[in-house]
Formats: C-alpha cells, structure tokens, sequence
C-alpha cells in the first residue's frame, strides 16, 4: 500500500472512530450538541435514538420549525422556541421516560403496549387526527391518513368506545443485500436470458451476460425490462453469483463480524417475510389463519402435511415447521459453512482475510471496507453488503472522506450503490411474484415510534404537539427521505423533482418499496401483546439440537457444525406445545 494510500484509509478509520465516538450517551440532555441555552425563548427538549438513521433529519426540522415560530410566545416575558437535541443510542423504561429531561421522543425497539401500560405517553389523539393544512397548505392528510391501516388497527387504542392515540410509527427499517452497481456493470455479474451457451460449454460464465450475449435474465420479479434484470432469480442462482465473483478475484459479501448473528437472523426473517408473503407472515403474530406450508424432513427433502391446518392461539407452535423456515436455514447456512468453498464468499482475495465471523470487525468496519474496497490498495473490492437500509447514512464520513481524497464520485450523492431485489427459494416462488404483482414482501423490524411523555409540564404541551405535528408534515417526510435516503414508517410519495435529489442507494430503495408489500410485526392478540420479546422477527428462529439451545441459526451452522436440517428439526423441538402452554 503506498503512504499516500495509506493515508486515506488512516484518515477514514479516524473519521469512523471520532464518528462512533460521537454516538456515545452524553451525561445529559443536549450534552452531545452543546448548545448554549438561550433564556428569552422556550425550550423543548427532543431525544433522537443515536442509530443509523442519523440527526441531519431532525436538526434541518428544528431549524425550519425555530423560524417559523421566531415571532410566537409559550410563555410569558419570552418570545421564539428553542429545540434542544439528546442524541444517543439507549433505551428506557416506562418510569425512566417520564422522568427523563426530554419531553418529545423518536426512538425504536419498543413495546409500545408494555409503555402504555405504564402510564409512558401524553394523549396525542387531536395532534394525530387534525388535518396538518394549517402547517403546510399542501398537506390536507392528518398523520393517522398517513398511517398504514395494520398501524391505525395497533396504535389506536380503544378508550370508552372511542380510538385514541398516544405514539406514532417512526422511521421504517429493513436488513436486506445492497450492491455495487457499477462493479456490477463492468465485470458483467448479470445473468443472461439465453442460457444455449452455457448448455453447450456447461462453464459457469457462460451463465452471465457477454459482449457476445447481452441480454439479461428477467430477474427475480420474473418480468423483463424491469430494473432487476439480470440479478439472481433464486437461492440457487445467488449462490451461482458468489461463485462466479469469487471466480473473478472479488469478494462476493460482507457482514460485519462483531455482529453476525444479528444481522444475518435479521437477514432471513427478510428472507421469510419475502418467501411466506404479508398475510401469512402476519400468522406469525396474529395466531389466526390457515397455512398450508407446514411439514417435515425425509433427509433433506421437505414433505408437506396431506392438509392445511387452522392456527389459533393454541397451536401456534406448529409454525416452526413452516417450508419457509426450512429453505432461509438453508440459503443461511450456504453463507457460514466453514470450509474453502463456501469461505471464498466473504474471504478478502486481497488480505486473505476472512473478517465476516470476527468479533472485531464491526458494523461500520464492513461499511468502510465495501466502500473503500478496491480504491485503498489493502483492501480488495466486494460486490455486496449485508446490512439495514440505513447503512448509507451509518457511512457518511466515509463517503465525504473518500469524495474528498478520490473525487465526488465516490460521494454518497453519486456512487451507485442498490438494495438488490432478494431472490427467491425456487422458480415457483419467482412466478407467485409475478403474478401478484409484488416485487417483494418487506418486514419493518425495527419497532419505532414516536410520542410525547406523559409528565410533560403543561405549559409545554401545545408547543410539543405542534412540534409533533410539524415533523410529520409532506414537507418534513420528504425532508427526511431526500436527507436520509429512507423512508419513514408512513404513507407517503415524492414526486420526480424530489426523487431526483435523492442518492442512488435512495432512488434504488424508493423502487423496490413502491412495488413491494409491507408486513408490519405486531397485532392486538393478546399471546402476542403478552409476549412481545418472543415474537420479535429477529427471535423466530430458536431450536433445540441434542441437548443444546441455539438462539442464532449462523453461530450454530459456523462454530458448532450443525446443519440446516438438524436445526430446523430442532426448532420442531424447541417450539413444543409445552413449551407454548407456558406463554401468559
């Protein structure tokens, strides 16, 4: 690596280190901005959750918010409001939110009924339900006309016969694979339509797209002239991917290590969520409907019941043996088998190293190194990463220090970076989307609300609602998309000047929502309500192998040697109808 090399990658591994320094919980309110109180206006005190989505949101709301009201007086002797930011990565208790020196929240993790309960949150339900027009005249929706109808049937709780709200959804989260476009462009890792040449030579790259052979495979939306063209249909071909990219001296995928088991259990409840589809994801947490995708192993063969079974509260224990379940154990186990072949998938063909199971290798590293790969000399390319749809605004310094050193192309406002589509178990799956017309089921999986505490001083109540209100304006969403490149958990559209200032990652994101469905993971059954930690997407995966438990499908498959079918026959074992009659 030359010095000059050398140095970016010293001035990036500083700048992720002061930036991961940044995140850290301040001893109180606002200590992570510093900023000097100013005593002739009053202040309202707002807690962000120091996670990837990031503050540029809310900071470019409290400055549009503080103008607009510079004039306006909440109490007597004093003029203008003054937004006050905690920003910092914790999570509270009921009784820590209402004494906490913050007043207004947007936070994640939540269970919301558990904070209800517990007396946590201000009634919001006029803030909710008022048409937001005297805000922003081109906005006559109220937030609840913007709420998803699974979220207006979780959030509105029944009080003497009328629906009151008391927390809204916040920012919308999802674990799926992005990709390097123009990696993928230059070295032609699409698949073709015509596969004669492949048939004849029976050579892997024949598979792919050629100067000779250029046209793509129709993707795993099984429709062509589509922008996922070429991209992996199925598991199968996923894998035939990793295979022909290791094949060309790149390294397939990263993850982050510190983190693996999170993420790549967060990765197949994506993959369960895309295969089962929305309704009957939601049996998982409704425990009402009829499924006709539960069975056993013969081998490694999935057999399937001669019959659909009815699931209740009662036997929602037979879900475990979903067909589902069975194949993302599978496509997760082809990623952490230890040995050379599958190794070549996440190992550097440059360090040689292999960091995708290593405790020190963390979230942020594999954002650096995916970026930074194949510019710094040390590190070699990756054509994809596994990670949250907010990893974009995670990397923000390493995108402005790699623009600053190589060119504004590699900003983030112009490297060419997708979420890639997620293939499918088979080609009947393929076909199922096509002819639904859903490119993708999605789960929102990060249980994010936001809400006024319920011991706000009263004074301040009217200030915080309009505050509340304001943030969630058209104006203020499509603020916080074009900022963030995500969404929030609401229903609303950009329109094409607005997507047009969005990032590649952003653009990419925006159109595979727009064709997908949306499973949000909760319900009012009262299992559920009861037991909100066992139904987490991330904790649908438990099982029993011999006398062990294993919590996270990708440690077991890559540091205990257990395969997919031991695992999934455990969860059949771990998931026993003892075991659920223990649920309050």
């Amino acid at each position: 690596m030359s010095m000059q090399k050398r140095g970016a990658a010293l001035a990036l591994g500083c700048a992720l280190a002061l930036a991961f320094v940044g995140c850290a919980t301040p001893t109180g309110p606002n200590d992570d901005h510093k900023e000097e109180i100013n005593t002739e206006a009053t202040q309202l005190y707002v807690f962000n959750y120091g996670g990837g989505f990031g503050r540029e949101w809310l900071d470019a709301a409290k400055q549009r918010f503080e103008a607009l009201h510079a004039e306006d007086s909440y109490e007597e002797g004093k003029k203008g409001v003054q937004i006050l930011i905690d920003h910092r990565k914790e999570s509270l208790t009921s009784e820590q939110y209402k004494t906490s020196s913050n007043e207004v929240f947007f936070t994640e993790g939540v269970n919301f009924y558990d904070l209800y309960n517990g007396g946590t949150f201000l009634d919001i339900t006029d803030a909710v339900t008022e048409p937001l027009s005297d805000i922003d005249a081109d906005d006559t929706q109220s937030i609840e006309d913007k709420m998803y109808e699974e979220q207006r049937d979780f959030y509105g709780v029944t009080e003497n016969g009328e629906t009151k709200y008391y927390a809204v959804p916040h920012y919308f989260g999802f674990y799926g694979i992005m990709y390097d476009i123009d990696l993928f462009e230059a070295n032609k890792y699409y698949f073709a339509k015509d596969r004669s040449l492949y048939e004849e030579s029976g050579l892997l790259e024949d598979k792919f797209i050629s100067n000779m052979n250029p046209t793509r495979s129709a993707g795993p939306d099984g429709t062509e002239g589509t922008y996922d063209d070429g991209l992996p249909a199925t598991y199968e071909e996923f894998f035939e991917l990793c295979d022909y990219i290791a094949s060309t001296s790149v390294m397939p995928i990263r993850w982050t290590g510190a983190n693996y088991r999170d993420y790549l259990t967060s990765l197949m409840a994506s993959l369960m969520a895309d295969y089962e589809g929305k309704d009957n994801m939601m049996i998982n947490f409704t425990f009402d409907g009829t499924v006709d995708n539960l069975g056993t192993l013969s081998g490694t063969d999935f057999v399937y019941d001669g019959q659909a079974t009815d699931i209740d509260e009662g036997n929602g224990y037979e879900l475990s043996r979903t067909d589902s379940r069975y194949y993302v154990l599978k496509f997760l186990e082809q990623l952490c088998i230890d040995d050379n072949d599958h190794n070549k998938y996440h190992t550097d063909p440059v360090t040689q190293l292999d960091l995708a199971f290593n405790s020190g290798f963390s979230h942020m590293d594999a954002q650096e190194y995916f970026l930074q790969g194949g510019y710094d000399q040390g590190i070699g390319r990756a054509a994809m990463l596994i990670d949250g749809n907010w990893w974009q605004m995670e990397a923000a310094n390493v995108f402005e220090n790699m623009a600053d050193f190589y060119g504004d192309e590699l900003s983030a406002e112009n490297r060419n970076i997708g979420v890639m589509p997620l293939p499918k178990a088979n080609e009947q799956k393929v076909q199922e989307k096509k002819e639904s017309g859903v490119r993708q089921t999605i789960v929102d999986a990060q249980y994010s609300v936001a809400f006024i505490k319920s011991t706000i001083d009263e004074d301040k109540i009217e200030l915080a609602k309009e505050f509340f209100r304001f943030v969630n304006t058209q104006e203020s969403l499509v603020e916080y998309t074009t900022i963030t490149n995500t969404t929030k958990s609401l229903n609303y559209s950009l329109s094409e000047e607005e997507m047009a200032q969005l990032s590649p990652y952003g653009r990419s994101t925006l159109a595979l929502l727009a064709d997908s469905e949306i499973v949000y993971p909760y319900s009012k059954n009262s299992l559920y309500l009861n037991n909100v930690s066992s139904f987490r997407v991330i904790s649908l995966f438990n099982s029993y192998v011999g006398n062990s438990h294993y919590q996270w499908a990708a440690e077991a498959f890559r540091d205990y040697g257990v395969t997919a079918e031991q695992y999934f026959n455990g969860m059949r074992s771990y998931y026993t109808e003892e075991r659920w009659n223990q649920l309050t």
